[in-house]
């Protein structure tokens, strides 16, 4: 997902530093289940969930929810992509469910998180190679498509020696050395140009041109801050390049006159592995906004399990068709945990925060990528009197 992580990232290792030492493992996130009596199928359930609770009704706005029985999710190998991929194959509303990972590493990972899935609703397709993912969308004719796609930064190892000397050095009486910061580099094919600009135009075309009704995105907050430091990281523009595609995304749809439909989801800083879905998610106050203004609280980051949440619950939401919007969460303990009524969170607070009602404003922000009319015109004049 994503590129919250970064700051993650960079705050771990400075503290890590602090203890000059660090240790961290990755384990596999694993399914938490629980079986319906009567539909005898593995569902994920929310633990403050009731099945006979009744949601209270709400006056939604005038859009017609489109009909989803089929979904694809590209993105399915990383946290947020699992846990998403996860809950769309035990709900019994869905017909079909793909998951679309790099590698068959990957592909391996994600049969052992959903096990009810076969091993053909796991494909193997690289995002960055447009007909690739073209291909993979076209043939399966999906009602949706949500996007977990994330160019993801490597971080150097020279960076953190260099870090933690200066740390072990400023223990020295009279030693003052300004604090090292950790630096990261983009792997190859895996810019955020390549895959978080051409990498989701190839899949929004696609997904328009085979007559999907929906596309829902897992962006990130930032995209009005032109300084935000998530896009000086690899000099990789990561938060410019997410904008530019979200721009996109909405000028394509707007062109097919109601066909196909966009959510834009922006979390802010994530929180969890998926280690255990039941155990993370759930257990916090949602929180929604537009235009970054949630940048501005104290406390903004969400833990990944309910941003996946978020975005299984958008394929069900009249009130998040054709929006853009922010989420993040209040400290757990505090306010009422997200029961998965996206509905309700959206209605009651996105048309407060909002003149464009409860959507974030794309002409904020830098125009991104830059214009080059201005140099082709230069060169084509050149050219002629040459």
């Amino acid at each position: 997902i994503t590129t919250h992580t970064f700051i993650g990232w960079i705050n771990t290792v400075v503290l890590m530093s602090s203890l000059l030492g660090s240790s961290s493992s990755t384990s596999m996130c694993r399914r938490i289940r629980s079986r319906s009596p009567s539909a005898g199928s593995s569902r994920l359930v929310s633990p403050s969930r009731s099945s006979s609770a009744r949601r209270p009704m709400v006056k939604t706005r005038a859009q017609t929810l489109p009909t989803i029985s089929s979904v694809i999710i590209t993105g399915a190998g990383g946290k947020t992509g699992k846990a998403v991929f996860a809950k769309c194959v035990q709900d019994a509303e869905l017909e079909r469910v793909v998951g679309v990972v790099r590698t068959e590493k990957s592909k391996k990972m994600v049969a052992s998180f959903a096990p009810d899935a076969k091993d053909e609703d796991v494909v193997v397709a690289s995002i960055v190679d447009g007909t690739s993912v073209k291909d993979v969308i076209n043939e399966g004719k999906f009602d949706a498509l949500i996007c977990c796609t994330s160019a993801t930064p490597r971080i150097m190892k020279r960076s953190i020696v260099k870090l933690l000397v200066t740390k072990v050095l400023n223990f020295i009486p009279g030693v003052n050395m300004k604090p090292a910061m950790p630096t990261f580099r983009w792997p190859e094919n895996g810019t955020p140009e390549e895959v978080d600009w051409e990498g989701q135009k190839a899949q929004f075309d696609a997904a328009v041109e085979s007559g999907v009704k929906l596309v829902v995105v897992c962006s990130s907050m930032g995209g009005t801050q032109d300084d935000n430091r998530l896009n000086a990281i690899g000099e990789g523009n990561i938060l410019k390049w997410k904008r530019a595609a979200e721009r996109y995304l909405i000028e394509l749809c707007k062109g097919t006159n109601g066909k196909t439909n966009f959510t834009i989801v922006h979390p802010g800083g994530l929180k969890g592995n998926c280690k255990d879905l039941e155990a993370e998610g759930s257990k916090v106050q949602l929180t929604v906004g537009v235009d970054d203004t949630l940048l501005e609280n104290e406390y903004r980051s969400i833990p990944r399990a309910d941003v996946a949440e978020v975005l299984f619950q958008s394929l069900k939401t009249s009130e998040a068709l054709n929006r853009s919007f922010d989420v993040a969460s209040l400290p757990e303990g505090e306010g009422v945990p997200f029961d998965g009524d996206l509905e309700t969170l959206l209605h009651d607070s996105l048309p407060k925060q909002s003149v464009k009602g409860g959507t974030c404003d794309y002409t904020l922000g830098e125009v991104f990528p830059p214009s080059t009319s201005g140099v082709e015109e230069e060169e084509s004049a050149e050219a002629k009197t040459a």
